[in-house]
């Protein structure tokens, strides 16, 4: 595979070179696409769903596995909009959801008003992480 020396890629640039590759399909059509990937390294936001956002690394793919996801189930609906409106208040790139997860009606909604892309992948968050990592950003 070709190293790619750049500051950033784009998550459409990201998502063309791995959807299939990776079995990443697609909930928000191409909106987010423009977002700029700063980092190479992924980001579970289970802290930062939480509130504590002091070190959220937002400049990276955040990615929400069965942790994330089982917090935000035991949030009623309005308190995971607002933890989920924490997280897209920043400029995230894009979110994957792991395990054949799909997304909560709410975290469609923020993408498409905040312009974000979500992802899915049938993958454990390892097995993904694992893939992704292997990809050559920068």
């Amino acid at each position: 595979m070709e190293l790619i020396n750049k500051e950033f890629i784009t998550v459409e640039f990201f998502i063309t070179r791995t959807a299939d590759k990776f079995k990443i399909h697609n909930f928000t059509g191409s909106r987010g696409f423009t977002r700029k990937i700063k980092e190479p390294n992924l980001h579970r936001p289970g802290l930062a769903l939480a509130g504590f956002v002091d070190l959220f690394s937002y400049a990276r793919i955040q990615i929400f596995g069965n942790t994330e996801i089982r917090y935000l189930s035991s949030l009623d609906i309005h308190q995971r909009r607002e933890a989920l409106e924490r997280l897209f208040e920043f400029e995230i790139p894009c979110i994957i959801v792991t395990n054949g997860i799909t997304p909560f009606p709410e975290m469609l909604e923020l993408a498409e008003h905040y312009d974000v892309a979500i992802f899915g992948s049938p993958d454990s968050t390892t097995r993904l992480s694992f893939f992704i990592s292997d990809f050559p950003f920068v």
